[in-house]
């Protein structure tokens, strides 16, 4: 494993530091952070190089949530990042800000009442009241709004002279008794990841709200003592939920600092009943074209063109189909070049927009680069892995009883990174190799702020409490 280096990246005085939160978030392409109080209070700080030594802002509110925009492939691209807020009394607010000249001057661009959402929620014929909200995604001036944990709204904010406008809403299949035992969520590249209490997680294509698949957390238990030959340490209650970026692992944390890895894609084809969305080969229309002999090339390449393979058109449609068998039977195919579980969730064909009131755009929340491209995800040598088919790996850190807080910071198909926060003791980054399962700890002392980032790089930003500098932690 390689060793953890701590990098200086910027300088921060140790008054910026001390306004900031217990955790911050990074603008995933501009230089500054968001950090909300314990008091509610919401602090943006400017790392841009050449700023007046941090130089930041503070909004009062309360706030109980916010979220950067996403500007990467935005239609706008603007050099002031954007944040949608949530206040305590459930209304929304755009705030924009100006980091030219090492300012960072915040400016209000829109506001909604928790009684204009609440009107936007009964034009939809939807008669509930607004009890819980969240904030799952903005980009583009769109958002997507989780509301009583199972009403999915989407809303366009207002230009010059227009209203806000609601794009598209669903409600979330969830079992009756499920609604209430959501803990966490988690959209990722336009699926939605809920975590219940009850040992679920319930996952749902965004684009239409269909349930496309879940989890049983119980099987953990049985898969891994008939793996083991013994009982395996149990989890008592789970509190929150990571999604690797290629949607391969999901991470969930548990109480007794301890934590769960689940690979998805071993997961579903040992539980292929709990994907909903899979498809048969007799799904594939098959079909010659008419007119043409099943032999001629044309045909070949006629059929090719109904399939997700891709190889050469060189023989008969049949011969081609007779050569790939006898390939698959002769080889044992690595689980990492199987097709992933989602292939037929990421639609590559946009729903019909004009119909608002049942889809929800796709591109507005598929990157560009997963709609349009082959799934190519990053593959490493599987050589010093304990047991590579395994779905469910278990890390514990500590038996320790005191309070603390683990949280999973980012997902990778071969790593898992966490922030550990031991009482006052201050933070620990733990990083988990998910081949090996092996665990290193890195201490960062008391006084030291994990920052979330967006990115798919396995890397681990902190603000440490000595001479309040800005650091980075590779892992």
């Amino acid at each position: 494993m390689e060793r953890v280096v701590p990098m200086l990246l910027v300088p921060v005085p140790a008054e910026a530091t001390g306004r900031l939160g217990s955790r911050a978030q990074l603008h995933r392409e501009q230089e500054v952070l968001g950090s909300l109080t314990a008091a509610g209070s919401l602090q943006v700080l400017s790392l841009a190089a050449g700023g007046r030594g941090g130089s930041g802002c503070s909004l009062d509110g309360p706030f109980r949530h916010f979220v950067w925009e996403d500007s990467h492939n935005s239609s706008t691209p603007t050099d002031k990042p954007r944040l949608l807020a949530l206040s305590e009394n459930n209304e929304l607010l755009i705030y924009e800000f100006n980091l030219k000249d090492g300012r960072c001057d915040g400016t209000i661009l829109y506001n909604c009442s928790e009684e204009a959402l609440q009107k936007l929620i009964e034009d939809q014929n939807v008669s509930i009241s607004l009890l819980t909200l969240r904030i799952l995604s903005f980009h583009n001036n769109t958002s997507l709004l989780l509301i009583n944990k199972c009403i999915i709204l989407h809303i366009m904010f207002p230009g010059r002279d227009a209203e806000i406008r609601v794009l598209s809403y669903f409600t979330l299949c969830l079992p009756a008794q499920a609604v209430d035992s959501v803990i966490d969520m988690q959209l990722c590249r336009g699926i939605l990841f809920v975590l219940s209490s009850l040992g679920w997680i319930y996952i749902f294509d965004i684009v239409g709200g269909t349930h496309v698949a879940h989890v049983d957390l119980a099987l953990h238990q049985e898969d891994m003592c008939d793996e083991q030959q013994q009982e395996p340490a149990k989890i008592s209650s789970f509190t929150s939920l990571k999604v690797s970026q290629d949607l391969d692992i999901v991470v969930i944390v548990g109480s007794s600092n301890s934590a769960i890895a689940l690979n998805l894609n071993l997961y579903f084809r040992q539980h292929p009943g709990h994907l909903f969305c899979e498809k048969t080969l007799e799904d594939i229309p098959i079909e010659g074209a008419k007119g043409i002999d099943e032999d001629d090339l044309v045909n070949s390449d006629y059929n090719m063109k109904l399939t997700k393979f891709s190889f050469q058109v060189d023989r008969s449609w049949k011969a081609q189909l007779l050569s790939l068998n006898e390939t698959i039977k002769s080889s044992t195919m690595e689980v990492s070049h199987c097709a992933p579980w989602f292939q037929d969730i990421l639609r590559l064909e946009y729903p019909d927009s004009n119909n608002h009131c049942t889809n929800v755009p796709g591109w507005a929340f598929i990157p560009q680069d997963i709609m349009h491209s082959q799934y190519s995800f990053p593959q490493k040598s599987h050589a010093k892995t304990s047991d590579p088919g395994r779905a469910w790996k278990i890390m514990h850190i500590s038996e320790q009883e005191e309070p603390i807080e683990l949280r999973c910071v980012s997902v990778t198909g071969f790593t898992a990174l966490f922030a550990w926060t031991v009482g006052k003791m201050g933070c620990t980054i733990v990083l988990w190799d998910l081949e090996i399962e092996g665990i290193q700890c890195v201490s960062l002392g008391k006084r030291c702020i994990p920052i979330d980032n967006s990115g798919d790089q396995q890397l681990c930003l902190v603000l440490t409490g000595e001479n309040a500098l800005y650091w980075v932690v590779y892992c």
